[in-house]
């Protein structure tokens, strides 16, 4: 198993406070345990119903990758924000895709059979905030807790697609 150090201390932070249960997400995505890599079996898809996929999840108009893997992909890791670091835990874990943000330029040079999608920093973690508020609401009731309604237009990274 690979070595992921500060995402698991965080994990066993979460799981100190009674955070780190299973999380089910829409379309059969699941968390299984937050700030942990984790993985998600996609039901063998071809990488363009994968991108078609992933684009369509996270309100994606661009997408950087290494070059495409042939072939059906059924064993993806994500890992939301600044994931570049990870890349290579998740080729030895066994994932064909790491999606995550913040990719170097470098890093996207990858081994045959592994494909890296990097979907931005803000896209890769903005819809967990809802997620979390809710799990944090379930376990603290007596807890206040919101979130900002602003949230969604928070990005600090503005997107200029330039057509040909």
């Amino acid at each position: 198993s690979p070595n992921l150090g500060s995402a698991q201390r965080a994990t066993k932070h979460l799981q100190d406070i009674g955070l780190n249960e299973e999380i089910s997400l829409k379309d059969g995505w699941w968390i299984p345990s937050l700030a942990e890599l984790y993985f998600i079996f996609m039901n063998r898809k071809a990488i363009n119903e994968a991108l078609e996929y992933v684009g369509k999840a996270f309100g994606l108009t661009v997408i950087r990758s290494s070059k495409p893997l042939e072939g059906l992909i059924s064993r993806v890791a994500v890992l939301g924000g600044s994931g570049g670091s990870e890349i290579e835990s998740a080729r030895c874990a066994g994932a064909q895709l790491y999606i995550t943000a913040d990719v170097s330029y470098h890093n996207f040079f990858t081994r045959d059979g592994f494909m890296v999608m990097d979907i931005g920093h803000f896209e890769s973690e903005v819809d967990i905030v809802d997620i979390l508020l809710t799990q944090i609401r379930k376990k603290f009731p007596n807890f206040a807790s919101y979130s900002s309604g602003t949230l969604d237009r928070s990005n600090p990274v503005h997107y200029f697609v330039m057509h040909k």
